[in-house]
């Protein structure tokens, strides 16, 4: 793995993620980038404000660790994808959505939007690294995009057992 990009909403959920991200990019060797995706419609009297909120947040939750800082604006779900494009990210970092009740049924959350745009592997990081992934669990249904998803499994968790359905 060359490069890890993480998105961050500046939740605890996300700095989850984050913890998990830099953790990947420290064991692999790779080039960490963090994504913070700002409200394009907000006045640029508040937007400018929320993204230096955003990186001094960021910077705190990186813990040391190196990192490039991304400012996007618009919806995460078009901007991160893209950023991951332009990047040439080998793995994109999400944390998981806040539940959002009968809306769940109903709509798709950001996050899922997110992994269904992109085009590069996607984790969704539960939570911190206690350790590196012991074991691994990887749909497959005989697809190229399922070979795929198995070899990225083994990239990102080379020692971990890994399961397929």
């Amino acid at each position: 793995m060359r490069r890890i990009l993480v998105a961050s909403d500046l939740s605890a959920r996300s700095d989850r993620a984050l913890a998990r991200a830099a953790a990947l990019a420290q064991t692999h060797g790779a080039a960490l980038h963090v994504a913070h995706v700002t409200d394009d419609e907000l006045p640029a009297a508040l937007a400018h404000p929320q993204a230096e909120a955003a990186r001094a947040h960021l910077l705190h939750a990186l813990g040391g660790a190196t990192a490039e800082l991304h400012a996007e604006t618009g919806d995460p779900a078009e901007a991160l994808p893209a950023l991951a494009e332009r990047l040439d990210v080998d793995l994109l970092v999400v944390g998981p959505h806040r539940g959002r009740g009968l809306a769940d049924l109903v709509a798709s959350t950001t996050v899922e939007r997110i992994v269904r745009a992109s085009l590069r592997p996607c984790l969704l990081a539960q939570a911190a690294p206690p350790a590196p992934y012991a074991r691994a669990l990887c749909g497959v249904d005989l697809s190229p995009a399922a070979a795929a998803a198995l070899r990225a499994v083994r990239r990102l968790a080379p020692d971990a057992a890994i399961h397929a359905f």
